[in-house]
């Protein structure tokens, strides 16, 4: 037995503020660049985007591709296929008059994803993706996945409120359903390999996301996109030591948090570090569909454990409620047509009806 005494190096309470860059030129695909600072550990905010920064990519013929800022500190670049012949760097400059460099990089032609497949495990689904190379151009890959999922709120709407009491309460229509609805996520984890060591330059079941047998995600159809990169050896070593410091630190068996080193930099004041590495290359896709009727019965855990109904009558004061508060109407308690004077409905808080608080009711344009 020992006391304990709480360290809090001086790192912890610093106020500086690095660049952190996230993205891939694409040679064959939409170039999106994510721009954000640092924050500090004790910060109320744990995200801080880049916002107005002139983006643009550049090749060695000097010739440039601007990047349009899209939301929240992204910037893209679509419609422009990349010549693979040239060698390609981002450029960066901030609303403070920073700018920022990347080193000159060769795009790398990904090969295509072989299947992206899965099996059941103890904690749930683990999906996996298998790829090959035969030309053995390269032998570290990188990977990243969205997934996107149905979701059902937990009362169906068949009613909507406007802006009077009484002739206020409609029939929602088709168009305006809450109901049913779509969620998207993006990998927040870091998916390398390589064959470097291996006789054959080939990536078998190679772990993308496990997801649990009563995920709310498996309620209906589920969707998994895999996005394969190709990388050369810098870029892999340089997502390994990130790895390594962000998700596998915590216990006195992890290995100490290393330097950084990537290929961006400061050129307006060399000592300011950059948090990024710039590759450049093609991107391979794959997608699979996954069914609920293919797994195993499960409990689907659902955010709706605290829902209820509450009954409100045009003869109540308590209706008002419905134009005060976030409470939705579900459904009529009565006939209209038979007992006017008591027409009411059933009603519930938006979390409740609403789904489009946690995702879109507009159909994906890939979804089967």
């Amino acid at each position: 037995m020992s006391c304990k005494k709480p360290y809090s190096p001086n790192v912890i309470n610093s106020t500086n503020s690095f660049l952190v860059v996230e993205g891939n030129i694409n040679i064959n695909d939409t170039t999106v660049v994510k721009l954000s600072r640092t924050v500090n550990i004790y910060s109320k905010t744990s995200t801080k985007p880049v916002l107005h920064a002139i983006v643009t990519t550049e090749n060695d013929e000097n010739r440039s591709f601007p990047l349009t800022e899209v939301s929240n500190g992204k910037y893209k670049l679509g419609g422009v296929l990349l010549d693979t012949t040239r060698k390609y760097r981002l450029r960066i400059k901030t609303s403070d008059n920073k700018e920022y460099l990347s080193d000159f990089v060769q795009p790398r032609v990904t090969p295509l994803i072989d299947s992206v497949g899965y099996t059941l495990v103890r904690d749930g689904v683990q999906f996996y993706v298998n790829t090959h190379n035969s030309k053995n151009d390269t032998r570290y890959y990188r990977w990243d996945y969205a997934e996107t999922w149905i979701i059902h709120s937990r009362y169906i709407s068949l009613f909507k409120a406007t802006s009077s009491p009484r002739m206020g309460i409609v029939n929602r229509r088709l168009s305006e359903e809450i109901s049913r609805c779509w969620a998207s996520d993006t990998s927040s984890s870091i998916t390398i390999s390589s064959s470097a060591n291996l006789t054959q330059n080939v990536i078998a079941n190679q772990s993308i996301i496990l997801v649990p047998l009563s995920s709310e995600k498996f309620t209906e159809r589920y969707s998994l996109l895999v996005n394969q990169y190709a990388i050369n050896k810098d870029a892999y070593v340089y997502y390994e030591k990130l790895k390594k410091n962000t998700e596998q630190l915590g216990s006195i068996f992890d290995a100490e948090p290393s330097q950084l080193t990537g290929n961006i930099h400061c050129i307006t004041n060399s000592d300011e570090p950059v948090i990024g590495f710039i590759s450049a290359g093609s991107v391979s896709h794959k997608r699979i569909f996954v069914d609920p009727e293919k797994l195993p019965h499960a409990i689907l855990e659902t955010p709706y454990n605290s829902c209820s109904l509450d009954s409100l009558l045009f003869t109540d004061p308590y209706f008002t409620k419905f134009y005060y508060s976030d409470e939705i109407p579900v459904n009529a308690i009565v006939d209209p047509i038979i007992q006017k004077d008591t027409l009411g409905f059933t009603g519930s808080s938006s979390a409740c009806v609403d789904c489009t608080l946690r995702g879109t009711n507009k159909q994906p344009g890939f979804w089967q």
